[in-house]
């Protein structure tokens, strides 16, 4: 695997050839590939996750290119897992892209269960409540099965100028203690089918989305060999809500209990 496209990240001090490898050696799974998920997909394989499965089960249409950057107009009427595969494997064939043409429900939520049980990080790019309940009790299963390292999921939504980002663990952080039993918060969490969206809302979210995996990813080269944990190198948004308003540009974080 060459290391040379990746030189710009690799002279950060706090990723290096280590946490490149790290990166390279990663699995990460983003269910949704539409508005936040095309950013997301986009950049963490510009960054060198080395394993990526997309989950979705819609087709391209021509009203997604308003903001779903990774597909052109000769994709529309093709499956988006396969369609972003497909371009993505254009922008960096060094890593394996898996494409799972299915939605995510009740009824087969033990096949992903079973599918995402080793992998390092979870993408919610959804952007909707149903599924992000799904995601909660899919990544509450693994961890009570897990040992040592924990699986964490990056929660993304958008509606109008407005956009938001938080990661839960599905234990301690849950989607569904956090966000459902919470009717100030649930208000807040909405699609934007029939409110709209500004193209670069998804763009920003879904970016800061990455951003967030990118920094669970490097967090974990502070193992060393002996297995002793270092202080985390990143600070995530673990029990922490980040909303931004891109009409106003006002950032708050909001505490999550």
């Amino acid at each position: 695997m060459k290391l040379g496209r990746y030189l710009r990240s690799i002279i950060l001090d706090e990723v290096g050839k280590r946490g490149q490898e790290i990166l390279l050696n990663s699995k990460v799974g983003v269910i949704g590939a539409g508005g936040l998920g095309c950013p997301i997909i986009l950049y963490l394989a510009a960054a060198g996750i080395g394993n990526i499965t997309i989950v979705d089960f819609d087709k391209v249409n021509l009203i997604d290119l308003q903001r779903q950057v990774i597909f052109t107009e000769s994709d529309i009427g093709e499956y988006k897992v396969f369609a972003a595969k497909k371009n993505i494997e254009k922008l960096n064939s060094q890593i394996k892209i898996n494409s799972v043409n299915m939605m995510l429900n009740k009824d087969n939520i033990n096949y992903f269960v079973e599918l995402f049980k080793d992998f390092d990080c979870i993408v919610d790019a959804t952007d909707n409540i149903e599924s992000r309940i799904i995601i909660d009790e899919m990544v509450k299963r693994i961890n009570l099965e897990r040992k040592n390292k924990k699986l964490y999921w990056v929660m993304g939504a958008v509606y109008k100028f407005e956009g938001m980002v938080s990661v839960l663990d599905s234990i301690k952080f849950s989607y569904k203690k956090v966000f459902i039993k919470n009717g100030d918060l649930r208000n807040r969490v909405s699609t934007c089918q029939e409110v709209g969206i500004l193209p670069t809302v998804t763009a920003v979210i879904g970016t800061i989305q990455a951003n967030e995996v990118i920094k669970i990813l490097l967090n974990s080269s502070q193992e060393d060999l002996c297995g002793v944990k270092a202080p985390a190198l990143f600070e995530i948004l673990l029990g922490k809500l980040l909303i931004i308003n891109l009409k106003t540009m006002k950032f708050d974080i909001i505490f999550l209990k």
